[in-house]
């Protein structure tokens, strides 16, 4: 018998081991085992196939060990890897990487020991081999890691060289286990104390502390009503010490109990109902039934604040009364924490959320907790969507059209919401698509009828949407009624609101105080030491950012050029606009939403704690105000600069702009029925500031549509983008023209532009050019796909382009 197997690396396809006699009733699909790989190399594999024939040119080595007693991956989820593979264009290996938390997934450590009986000759040793041999006197063995902290990196290879060759050491693998479980000690007070408390409190007399803390202990657990309680509990803000324990625990009056708990929380608190549903939300629900029930994913297209969350909840508690598991999937962590707090209420312990902020351990509890199918519901951003579910009845994709749901820079780069109706559809599961603002690509399947679309035009309780305004910034420049980036007219109406006590958002999507730090005199700027992009001037932490690869360095007091201090800062920031509200409005609580205001761990519960206490009246900030600031006082949304929304070099920009101005307009008004609207704006003729103004979004879309169809665009085309990167400007060049040249034999010209340079030329000292594919829809997609395999595939053949980082973008 034969394993297939992948392992956690960036390696194609997978790799065939013997499976010895003693494992082969234990070893199935979807399990893991130990194998060796690249010499003594130990690592952990995954099985994705067995067979009982073997190709007459491998000689497979055998598998060390099984480390499951049963799949830790069902078949569903295999096929479910392995199309995620296959049509996205990316290994087994890297998505096995990607899904498993590092401590599923053991390797070995290379570990050097002293050779057993040697004599050592002390005066042909240099420096670093003394004092390698030193520590090996006082430890058994040291691990590589362990060295490089008194040996040097450079010299490293070369002194373990000379020891082996002298048979003083050798080296050898060791693995080791890497989850340990959370264990706390508990207090428990022995058996008929209590009864006989005169007693002992007359064999403690003296011993007064020891008699104090038996108290305090009876005291606290009359207090929680607990059997036992949390030795750090027990010693919290008191004078108690060790030997007073210590004491009871010889007497037998107390007693230690090492416990193994979660290291996540459950909710253990009364439950909750869930919201009586309105008449349009109980028609809504009715609709998503009937759709599920013909088998077709549901688009449900709900207007912020229609209470879509209370029908996902509805959903949900049906699937629990069929004892199936769900996935609830959202975009970004802070959206997991607030619908965890929400769900929690009605569900209870089933509840559980996985997201890249949990602890490699804590992890590892979750994968744990599903096997045992202890976690019912599932809340997580899209790594979530690689965890076996033992029986999963329904899938919800909130915010649907969210870009973080595509993140482009991650190596394992698949659409989430693409890859749930895949994943819906081997599990034989429910899909909902859930936004205010769909994507272009699933509002055109809805048309097409490929998927039930579901409609909720109005607000929970009844509430008016937001209206719209725009207001001609051009034209208040020109009149010179203008403060800052703020016409007159904006703030008049920021003021009436602030005088009101109600709440402000302005959003700006540009990070940092300024573009750009430019001279004066001659024009010179700062440029990224790695990338090709001038360094953001980030006034709050007073540093120049790149915000590509993370680059810093020091704001310039003068030129570095001509040595002229006439240093001035060009384009607006959202520290910018944050400093120009807090000066125009020095008596109100301006606060600060972006990446770098929110890097604290607490910066969201503390930010949201001040909105709802109306401590903050304004808040500005990028798009992370756009997403889950549901507060009953915020009643106007400015937008000072939205052309700049427009013009980016993507042909999704029209489309992305209307998703984040509808979605922040969302957020006024959700009590009052009266938020408004501000979008300020150089061109208030633009069809889109039209449209948008109008608030008709069937119209909206059937414009962004035509657009798409007149220039081949998706959803009526299909993108793959391949992008080159290297050190070296003239072999990556090199290499995308013979590409390109490639994919000619392959495909029609006409269906292939560039290669050119990327926008941006370099990024994190990688030069970086790119290829573009546009196929048609339907059936010949998948031949496409198989001959721009092949292409790659001939392309990778290539000893010179090897070191080429060539990076696959299906459906860009």
């Amino acid at each position: 018998m034969y394993a297939h197997v992948i392992l956690p690396l960036n390696l194609k396809g997978t790799f065939t081991y013997e499976i010895p006699e003693e494992f082969r009733a234990s070893v199935f699909e979807g399990c893991r085992v130990l194998v060796a790989f690249g010499g003594t190399k130990i690592y952990t594999g995954l099985v994705f196939g067995l067979s009982s024939t073997l190709k007459e040119d491998l000689c497979p080595k055998p598998i060390v060990s099984v480390l499951d007693k049963e799949p830790l991956l069902g078949t569903a989820h295999i096929q479910f890897y392995k199309w995620l593979s296959a049509y996205y264009q990316f290994s087994l290996g890297e998505l096995y990487r990607f899904a498993f938390p590092s401590s599923l997934k053991l390797e070995s450590e290379t570990i050097v020991r002293p050779y057993a009986g040697a004599q050592i000759d002390w005066k042909i040793l240099d420096s670093n081999e003394v004092y390698l041999m030193q520590a090996l006197s006082v430890q058994s063995h040291i691990s590589l890691k362990e060295i490089q902290a008194f040996i040097p990196k450079k010299h490293l290879i070369q002194t373990i060289r000379s020891l082996i060759e002298l048979h003083y050491i050798e080296i050898d693998e060791k693995i080791g286990e890497r989850y340990v479980p959370k264990e706390v000690v508990y207090l428990e007070v022995n058996s008929g104390i209590k009864e006989n408390l005169a007693h002992v409190l007359l064999n403690l007399k003296r011993a007064p502390k020891q008699q104090q803390l038996l108290l305090h202990i009876l005291q606290l657990l009359e207090e929680t009503r607990a059997t036992r309680l949390k030795k750090s509990h027990v010693f919290k803000n008191n004078d108690f010490g060790q030997s007073h324990l210590k004491g009871l625990v010889e007497k037998g009056y107390i007693q230690e109990l090492l416990v193994q708990i979660d290291r996540i929380e459950t909710y253990d608190k009364e439950l909750q109902q869930t919201p009586e549903l309105s008449p349009q939300q109980q028609n809504a629900l009715a609709s998503i039934t009937e759709g599920l029930a013909s088998k077709m994913p549901v688009l449900l297209d709900g207007v912020t604040g229609s209470g879509k969350t209370h029908i996902y909840m509805e959903l949900i508690l049906d699937a629990l009364h069929q004892d199936e598991n769900v996935l609830f999937l959202v975009p970004e962590i802070a959206l997991a924490k607030q619908i965890t707090q929400r769900l929690e209420k009605i569900v209870g312990s089933v509840l559980g959320f996985y997201h890249s902020k949990l602890t490699d351990f804590e992890k590892v509890e979750v994968w744990k907790k599903l096997r045992l199918n202890e976690i019912k519901v599932l809340i997580g951003t899209r790594q979530a969507l690689l965890l076996p579910f033992p029986s999963l009845k329904l899938i919800i994709v909130d915010e649907e059209h969210d870009q973080a749901y595509r993140p482009r820079e991650h190596a394992v780069n698949y659409n989430t919401r693409d890859a749930a109706l895949m994943m819906g559809h081997m599990y034989n599961a429910a899909v909902v698509l859930g936004s205010a603002t769909p994507s272009l690509e699933s509002y055109y399947l809805a048309q097409k009828g490929k998927i039930h679309y579901v409609e909720l035009a109005v607000r929970y309780g009844q509430g008016a949407l937001p209206s719209y305004k725009v207001h001609d910034y051009k034209k208040a420049l020109e009149e010179k009624t203008t403060q800052g980036e703020f016409s007159n007219q904006t703030l008049k109406e920021m003021e009436h609101v602030v005088e009101q006590d109600n709440q402000v958002l302005v959003l700006h999507n540009r990070r940092g105080f300024a573009n750009v730090v430019e001279c004066g005199a001659c024009g010179h700027v700062t440029y990224c030491s790695n990338c090709d992009v001038v360094m953001t001037y980030h006034k709050a932490s007073n540093d120049l950012k790149c915000h590509y690869c993370g680059n810093k360095s020091a704001v310039p007091v003068k030129c570095p050029k001509c040595s002229s201090v006439q240093l001035i800062t060009k384009g607006i920031g959202v520290e910018q606009i944050y400093e120009q509200v807090n000066q125009l409005f020095p008596q109100v609580e301006v606060r600060r939403m972006d990446v770098d205001a929110m890097r604290s761990k607490f910066a969201y519960e503390a930010l949201f704690e001040s909105l709802a206490q109306k401590e903050t009246q304004i808040l500005v900030g990028t798009q992370m105000i756009s997403k889950g600031l549901d507060f009953d006082h915020i009643e106007l949304v400015v937008v000072p600069r939205a052309d700049q929304l427009l013009y980016v070099q993507d042909f999704r920009a029209e489309e992305r702009a209307y998703q984040l101005l509808t979605q922040v307009g969302g957020r006024a008004g959700r009590v009052s029925g009266k938020g408004k609207v501000i979008i300020q704006t150089f061109n208030p003729t633009n069809p889109f500031f039209e449209l948008l103004q109008k608030q008709k979004q069937h119209a909206i879309y059937q414009y962004l549509l035509a657009e798409r169809r007149k220039f081949h665009y998706p959803p009526f085309t299909k993108i793959v983008f391949i992008e080159l990167r290297h050190r070296r400007e003239d072999k990556v060049q090199r290499a995308s023209q013979y590409l390109g040249s490639l994919l000619q034999q392959f495909f029609h010209p006409a269906t292939i532009l560039g290669p050119e340079k990327s926008p941006i030329g370099r990024i994190n000292l990688l030069y970086q050019y790119q290829i573009m594919l546009k196929f048609p829809r339907g059936k010949s997609y998948k031949k496409h796909k198989e001959l721009l395999e092949n292409a790659i595939d001939a392309f990778a053949q290539v000893e010179a382009y090897r070191s080429i980082k060539t990076k696959i973008i299906v459906d860009f």
